[in-house]
């Protein structure tokens, strides 16, 4: 089953128009547990984890901390955040960086 923080990295991968091993090479993470990731097969991955993947997307950690169900107020307006919003945020971010 695809959580929200695998079909995250998924939209963000195929956004910057990442190869799989490209982002797991870039981010410091075996290729295999990310692909488990995608495809669901993995629980959310550790914050330290999701930093990483992060910083080799170029995007805000907390999206993505806030897609894995880390976060469930935005840090910004203290507000409980559902998926859709979560979703719209990620998307907004990927429209700031003109992808």
């Amino acid at each position: 089953m695809f959580s929200l923080v695998s079909c995250g990295i998924l939209f963000l991968q195929r956004s910057f128009r990442y190869e799989h091993e490209h982002l797991a090479f870039s981010a410091k993470v075996d290729a295999g547990y990310l692909s488990r990731i995608e495809n669901g097969r993995r629980n959310p991955p550790l914050p330290r984890i999701i930093l990483k993947l992060a910083t080799a997307l170029d995007i805000d950690s907390v999206l993505l901390m806030m897609a894995a169900g880390y976060l469930k107020y935005d840090p910004v307006s203290n507000t409980k955040l559902t998926e859709e919003d979560i979703i719209i945020k990620i998307e907004r971010s990927l429209m700031k960086k003109g992808t």
